[in-house]
């Protein structure tokens, strides 16, 4: 055992040794947390299986449906109808092109 301080060269080598450590770990760190970000956006992104967007658009088609006879048994009782937005934006969302045929 040597007492007394190291030599300039050695502190400089054992200080990039430590920095080229850390930089690698952090590296890595990143590395994985940019995986999991791109794997979360690939599964928003993804479309929906076949059998999901069928019930989905079967289901907007029901309350499409309860809201026209909502609608139509108002009119037949001469009441105004109480359009709840929230219905009308439901059926809105209901695209054409996604209903099976």
């Amino acid at each position: 055992v040597v007492v007394g301080e190291a030599p300039a060269s050695f502190r400089a080598f054992s200080q990039e040794m430590m920095l080229r450590i850390k930089q690698e770990a952090l590296t890595a760190e990143f590395k994985a947390k940019v995986q999991e970000e791109r794997k979360k956006t690939a599964e928003k992104q993804q479309p929906l299986d076949p059998e999901n967007k069928a019930k989905k658009v079967q289901d907007a088609l029901k309350r499409k449906a309860e809201f026209e006879r909502r609608k139509r048994e108002a009119e037949t009782r001469g009441e105004p109808f109480d359009e709840k937005e929230d219905d009308e934006e439901e059926v809105k969302d209901v695209e054409l092109e996604d209903v099976p045929q």
